[in-house]
């Protein structure tokens, strides 16, 4: 597995995208809504918060993808989405998670507002680097192929190990 992350404005923006796409439906989210619409009406709180909160790019979107040939069921993507997003610290925040089917590889959308519950910041520090180690364990977990980004690969090189995770 391996991850693309875009910090963004618009959530919604965001969610339009994702769950515009052809081929796309909604797998799993903390929010209670299934379509644009109802995610739209229920993220407005959270959008004031994150104002409030000073943010310029309140926004994660990552997209986790599999190896071409790799497929998942939708229960496995959503122990994979839920622990990924556990371990990026998102944890109690607003996400909402789409199954793309629109590519020769299967892949997923997570599109999150870096707002805790308790109306923090969610810091994202590192967030590529994080979420590649924690990609990596899953893969192993899994039994998918294990992708390591070029960082990692270097890192290797540099002591002789494998990175922590």
């Amino acid at each position: 597995m391996v991850s693309k992350i875009v910090k963004g404005k618009s959530f919604m923006g965001a969610v339009k995208y994702v769950m515009g796409k052809e081929k796309s439906r909604y797998l799993v989210g903390t929010l209670a809504g299934r379509s644009p619409e109802s995610i739209g009406e229920e993220i407005r709180v959270f959008n004031r918060v994150a104002s409030h909160l000073g943010q310029r790019k309140p926004v994660f979107h990552e997209s986790i993808n599999l190896a071409q040939g790799e497929r998942l069921s939708d229960r496995e993507w959503e122990y994979i989405v839920k622990e990924h997003m556990k371990a990026m610290g998102f944890d109690g925040a607003p996400w909402v998670a789409v199954r793309h089917g629109d590519r020769k590889h299967d892949h997923v959308h997570v599109v999150a507002l870096r707002v805790s519950p308790g109306h923090k910041t969610i810091q994202v520090d590192w967030d590529y680097e994080r979420a590649a180690k924690h990609l990596l364990s899953l893969s192993r977990e899994f039994g998918l192929k294990e992708v390591k980004t070029h960082r990692m690969n270097y890192m290797d090189k540099i002591q002789g190990q494998e990175p922590s995770l």
